[in-house]
């Protein structure tokens, strides 16, 4: 089931980006950012939460610094306590979509904001999250890179040809 479009968004895009770990998920998403889009995370009121209740940047969580520190009272690391409350407490007390149903809200507004060329979805982690992009109207882009033994890329992906390869998808002629 598609969901209807509103004028004012039909042309715009909206692109949703799955990939594992360091697959160069974010790296595509700031891409993108440069030609006027907006960033949505299906994760970023988890973290936003977590960061407030932790005392801790969202740009220390997204970088991971604190994925195996176990912190007091919580006996958790970051990265458990962000699956606690999206899973334990979010999706099992609230509402199993209550973080989809956040990010969707956010994508609309994004749409129809003259100000912003097209949304970019940054953390496709589900097929109930891809599911949302597609019925919304965009597409979901699967970024695959081969890594080395630790599970990291073997080489970056320079934002140009992030572009590059995005933008083609976007407007083949």
């Amino acid at each position: 089931m598609r969901q209807q479009r509103t004028s004012a968004s039909l042309s715009k895009p909206l692109i949703g980006l799955a990939g594992k770990r360091c697959a160069g998920k974010s790296t595509a998403a700031e891409a993108l950012l440069m030609f006027g889009f907006a960033k949505v995370a299906f994760a970023d009121p988890v973290k936003c939460a977590v960061s407030s209740l932790l005392g801790i940047s969202v740009d220390a969580l997204d970088k991971h610094l604190y994925d195996e520190t176990i912190i007091q009272p919580f006996n958790l690391s970051a990265k458990g306590l962000i699956h606690s409350m999206r899973a334990e407490w979010g999706m099992a007390n609230i509402r199993e979509s209550i973080w989809i149903d956040i990010a969707r809200k956010r994508i609309e507004e994004y749409l129809l904001d003259p100000g912003v060329a097209g949304v970019v979805v940054m953390d496709i982690r589900s097929e109930a999250e891809a599911r949302v992009v597609r019925e919304m109207g965009g597409m979901v882009i699967h970024i695959n890179r081969e890594s080395n033994q630790y599970g990291l890329p073997e080489r970056s992906m320079s934002i140009d040809h992030s572009v590059t390869v995005l933008l083609r998808m976007l407007d083949p002629s």
